[in-house]
């Protein structure tokens, strides 16, 4: 019974010492050690590990997280960058709309041509054939000119192709004909008028010969038969009559 009592007592100053113990002297366990503390504000110059200074973190321009990744970049050079993207942009996008603005115009002349082509060319007209005989016409007509000038040389194969278009293909030839001078009136206003005029003053003067021609026979044959009235008279002799008896003498004789 002793024995336990002293060992109760030397239990109780132990609790005693070591709570008087923790309470005079406090030990912390710290689970994390912080080596960096100090250096979690110094940021360097890039590529280096000296501090910069605040002139030089604000000349590198606002701190952007990109992927993960911080990137700093001056704002004069994304101005700069900026502007020439927009130049590039703005110069690609101006050149894909004259494309599409050309090729549109390209087409759609093309469509025009060969809906005006169609509407010229005469369906009862065989193409083939007739167009293989103007284009040989035409090689013809360089053969024809090939010694003499450059004038009759440029001339003499549109003059042979025309000639043999105008032969083979007629109501073609006579459409296109139209056609061209309905253009050169649109177009060349002035020209066309004056081509009219040329070519009336060319119908008048052809009538004028004509006319004149008429005239210059009629007079001819007049004074023949006043002339051989007049041999008529002065001789006495009847040529009308020797004219017929010479004939029927011809005519007995055959």
């Amino acid at each position: 019974m002793k024995s336990f009592r002293a060992a109760l007592g030397v239990s109780g100053l132990s609790l005693g010492a070591f709570f008087w113990g923790t309470n005079s002297s406090v030990i912390l366990n710290e689970s994390k050690r912080q080596f960096y503390q100090d250096d979690a504000s110094v940021v360097p110059i890039p590529g280096t590990i000296v501090p910069a200074a605040g002139t030089e973190i604000e000349a590198l321009g606002k701190n952007k997280i990109v992927n993960g990744i911080s990137i700093r970049s001056p704002s004069p050079l994304e101005a700069t960058f900026s502007s020439v993207r927009k130049t590039i942009n703005d110069v690609y996008k101006q050149a894909e709309d004259k494309f599409y603005n050309v090729s549109t115009k390209y087409y759609e002349t093309e469509s025009k041509v060969a809906s005006q082509v169609a509407q010229l060319h005469e369906k009862r007209e065989d193409l083939l054939p007739n167009g293989i005989y103007v284009i040989v016409g035409t090689l013809a007509g360089s053969i024809f000119a090939r010694r003499r000038n450059i004038l009759l040389r440029a001339i003499t194969p549109v003059a042979f192709g025309l000639v043999t278009f105008k032969i083979f293909l007629p109501e073609t030839f006579g459409n296109t004909v139209g056609f061209a001078w309905k253009l050169e009136q649109e177009k060349i206003p002035k020209v066309a008028e004056t081509q009219r005029n040329v070519v009336s003053k060319a119908e008048e003067l052809y009538k004028d010969v004509e006319s004149t021609t008429e005239s210059s026979r009629a007079a001819a044959q007049s004074l023949l038969h006043k002339s051989r009235d007049y041999v008529s008279q002065v001789t006495g002799l009847n040529l009308d009559q020797k004219v017929i008896n010479g004939d029927a003498t011809t005519t007995k004789n055959r």
